[in-house]
């Protein structure tokens, strides 16, 4: 996702951590890029997310539904973009 450079690696990964709930076992950056085809002021983050729980199989909903909460709370707090 692009969102400011002032914003670090720890409150990126806190926030995903949060939003995520018990289903995030493991978050990373991967990769960080700024320069083209990236707005002034903004990088690019590239998250690792690991998600699992410990009491069942996670089906494709449960993942869908804690990937939107992170997102939704990435763009709230930090006014960032899911890159395409």
């Amino acid at each position: 996702s692009d969102l400011s450079k002032d914003v670090t690696a720890q409150e990126l990964l806190m926030a995903v951590k949060k939003a995520g709930g018990k289903l995030v076992k493991a978050t990373n950056i991967f990769d960080v890029y700024e320069g083209e085809h990236v707005e002034e002021g903004k990088k690019s983050v590239a998250l690792r997310i690991t998600y699992q729980a410990s009491d069942r199989t996670l089906k494709e909903e449960d993942i869908k539904e804690s990937h939107e909460k992170i997102l939704a709370s990435l763009a709230k707090q930090f006014s960032a973009e899911l890159r395409s």
